[in-house]
C-alpha cells in the first residue's frame, strides 16, 4: 500500500466551461474538496469557480491521498495550460514539498526544502555552501528562492463565444485574401 498524504493545489489561468467540466472530473476522481474532508460535486465546485473568478485560484484539496493519483491532473493542467501550485506535507519518514507548473515551463519545478505544511520554503545550509562555492551574493539566492512557487494567479473562466461568429471572421478573410488575388492578377494582366 502506498504512503498517503494531505496535498493541496492552488489552480489559477483562464478557463472556458469545456475545460472547466473536464478539469472538476479530474478534481472529483482523486477526490479533491476545497475543504480536508469536504464533500463537494460537480455543482459546487462550478459554483465555486464561478464566485472566485478573476479574483482568485482554485483551491483543492485531499488529506489522504497517494501522490501518484495526482500525476493525471498534474498533465491534464498543463496540457491545458493552467498553472498551479502542488503542496505536499511531510509524514512519516517523508519529507514535505512544493510542485510548480507555469506555461512555458518544460517539466514541474520541485522544491523538497520546506516547514511541514509545505507553506513556506526554507534553504539548507548546504545549498548556501554550494552557492558560495559559486561565488553566488546573497541577492542572487533570495532571486532564486523568490522563484520558488510563484502564485498561479486567479483562474479565469472565459464567457462562451458563438461559433457563428467565429465562422463568419474565416469567411470574410477568405474572401479578402481572394479579393486580393483577383486585384494582383488584374494589374499583371
Amino acid at each position: 500500500m502506498a504512503d498517503r498524504f494531505p496535498i493541496r493545489y492552488e489552480i489559477g489561468g483562464n478557463i472556458t466551461t469545456a475545460v472547466l467540466d473536464r478539469l472538476i472530473r479530474q478534481l472529483l476522481d482523486v477526490q479533491m474538496t476545497r475543504e480536508y474532508g469536504g464533500c463537494d460535486d460537480e455543482e459546487s465546485l462550478h459554483k465555486e469557480v464561478e464566485r472566485i473568478s478573476g479574483t482568485s485560484s482554485l483551491q483543492v484539496c485531499n488529506n489522504d491521498l497517494a501522490p501518484y493519483l495526482t500525476e493525471e491532473l498534474d498533465l491534464f493542467l498543463m496540457e491545458h495550460k493552467l498553472p498551479f501550485v502542488k503542496r505536499t506535507d511531510a509524514r512519516h519518514e517523508y519529507d514535505s514539498q512544493i510542485e510548480w507548473w507555469r506555461p512555458g515551463m518544460q517539466h514541474l519545478g520541485k522544491w523538497e526544502f520546506t516547514n511541514t505544511e509545505a507553506n513556506a520554503i526554507h534553504i539548507s545550509l548546504e545549498s548556501l555552501k554550494k552557492a558560495l562555492e559559486q561565488h553566488k551574493t546573497l541577492r542572487q539566492v533570495v532571486a532564486a528562492l523568490e522563484r520558488v512557487a510563484p502564485d498561479p494567479g486567479p483562474v479565469i473562466l472565459l464567457a462562451p463565444t458563438s461559433k457563428k461568429r467565429g465562422t463568419g471572421r474565416r469567411v470574410r478573410s477568405s474572401n479578402n485574401d481572394t479579393n486580393k488575388t483577383d486585384a494582383l492578377q488584374q494589374t499583371k494582366g
